[in-house]
């Protein structure tokens, strides 16, 4: 999940901030990765859609942890 966040979502989420004033946590959180900077694509939907179908592989991976952590605490041996 974090290697989605950060190959896919944070540099939209850098580029939505383009040209923002940023201060403290927030300027060094979003500075991350700034020198590996994708330029904004013609189609401003690919990145969108890149973005929120990002979000959902993350959504569903974040269900199968949950649902892997349950079947390993039901399956624990009882002491």
């Amino acid at each position: 999940m974090a290697a989605i966040y950060w190959l896919a979502i944070h540099p939209v989420n850098r580029l939505w901030l383009e040209g923002r004033e940023l201060a403290g946590i927030g300027s060094a959180f979003f500075g991350v990765g700034q020198r590996h900077r994708a330029d904004r694509p013609a189609d401003w939907t690919a990145l969108r859609d890149r973005w929120e179908y990002a979000h959902a592989a993350r959504a569903g991976l974040s269900l199968l942890s949950l649902l892997a952590l349950l079947i390993a605490v039901h399956m624990a041996p009882r002491t």
